[in-house]
């Protein structure tokens, strides 16, 4: 596994507190430092920080899936389909040959970190998959990693846990500033909504924004649930799996689902800039929530 130089910030707060802290943050930053700067000057070598922000987690239903024991096992119809472990022909990168970047979480190459801590791990399984853990409900936590570009398409397969619950989520962070712990976020749920936002300044302690086109965002703290958007490309429950791809090409994201386009938004070319990939998990349930991922990919300037 690659060697750590891992900054952890475990912060244990009780609900209201969170809700009141989030309140005042949204209101307080400034949206260039959120999402970056063209003189930003982060490096690889710098600190790659698993992080933990509370407040409210996606959410496409309002009643939760039963939970599941988490060794229960899922069938083929709600892990797989067209599109999910094999690019469909219409995916965009369908065609394009190997990426410039690729972890197949076998431990073989390994692009993100690996960490245990009290409340919080991540690994590389024997299963061959990253795994994200978290104890607690109401939490994001996210790990770095190597992978780092501007103009790129990447992708990676999200799987739910065996025993997740609607408000579970889990995606990719990029273009991602170590400096002030942030970046843009694209996500699923298991209970079906898809999720675009950002993690706002400092990661641990700032609110989970809402990001659409031009300079709008919302960071109210229920945004993260409020934004989010059902889609039926969207494979649901626990144990099922889901393709997330994003292009970036300069200030314009497109962002696509099991291989389907499902929204491309601009942003302001003040906040263009490059960054590093992380992982994350949203937890949405009292007891041990997990994410898991595979096939990690990423074409350069495709």
């Amino acid at each position: 596994m690659k060697s750590q130089r891992i900054v952890f910030r475990d912060y244990i707060i009780g609900l209201t507190v969170v809700v009141v802290l989030l309140a005042g943050l949204a209101c307080s930053f400034d949206s260039d430092a959120l999402f970056g700067s063209p003189d930003s000057d982060s490096t690889a070598g710098d600190v790659a920080t698993p992080t933990e922000d509370s407040g409210a987690q996606p959410s496409a239903m309002a009643t939760p899936s039963p939970t599941i024991a988490p060794n229960a096992t899922a069938t083929s119809e709600s892990t797989g389909g067209e599109g999910v472990y094999v690019r469909a022909p219409y995916d965009p990168a369908a065609n394009w040959g190997p990426p410039d970047v690729y972890d197949a979480f076998d431990g073989q190459d390994p692009q993100f970190y690996d960490r245990t801590h009290a409340n919080s791990a991540c690994w590389y399984g024997t299963d061959e998959r990253y795994h994200i853990t978290y104890t607690f409900a109401g939490k994001w936590v996210w790990y770095w990693g190597d992978p780092y570009g501007q103009n790129f398409y990447a992708d990676v397969l999200v799987i739910n846990s065996d025993h997740c619950v609607d408000d579970d989520s889990g995606g990719m962070i990029f273009r991602g500033r170590l400096d002030i712990d942030a970046g843009y976020l694209f996500g699923v749920t298991c209970g079906g909504g898809y999720f675009i936002g950002g993690s706002a300044m400092p990661g641990s302690t700032g609110p989970i924004c809402w990001v659409g086109n031009g300079d709008t965002i919302d960071c109210d703290p229920g945004a993260a649930s409020t934004r989010v958007v059902p889609n039926e490309f969207i494979n649901t429950g626990p144990g099922a799996a889901n393709r997330l791809g994003v292009l970036a090409e300069f200030n314009q994201f497109t962002f696509f689902i099991n291989g389907h386009q499902v929204e491309s938004i601009s942003r302001p070319s003040s906040m263009l800039h490059e960054g590093f990939f992380a992982l994350y998990l949203g937890t949405g349930q009292p007891s041990i929530s997990e994410v898991s991922f595979d096939d990690f990919s990423m074409w350069e300037n495709p």
